[in-house]
């Protein structure tokens, strides 16, 4: 979906739980994608409950996530 907005760009992104795709995908192309858009909406967890089974993806997405906080703006329910 990502790469689709990239051919169809739109003021506005929005992506419920980016954390999905920081599992696997490259924060780097999330956050050029991000800059396409005038406004860049997402949803991500951060928290310390998931138990990754050794995998290594809690940390990934902890990490990617930080990352983002440190350019966007964050809001905390």
């Amino acid at each position: 979906m990502l790469k689709r907005f990239l051919e169809e760009p739109t003021p506005v992104l929005a992506v419920n739980d980016v954390t999905i795709y920081l599992h696997a995908g490259s924060l780097e192309f999330l956050l050029d994608v991000a800059e396409r858009a005038e406004v860049f909406l997402a949803t991500a967890y951060y928290g310390s409950r998931l138990r990754d089974k050794g995998s290594g993806i809690a940390e990934r997405e902890r990490r990617a996530v930080e990352e983002l906080m440190k350019i966007c703006d964050v809001f905390r329910l």
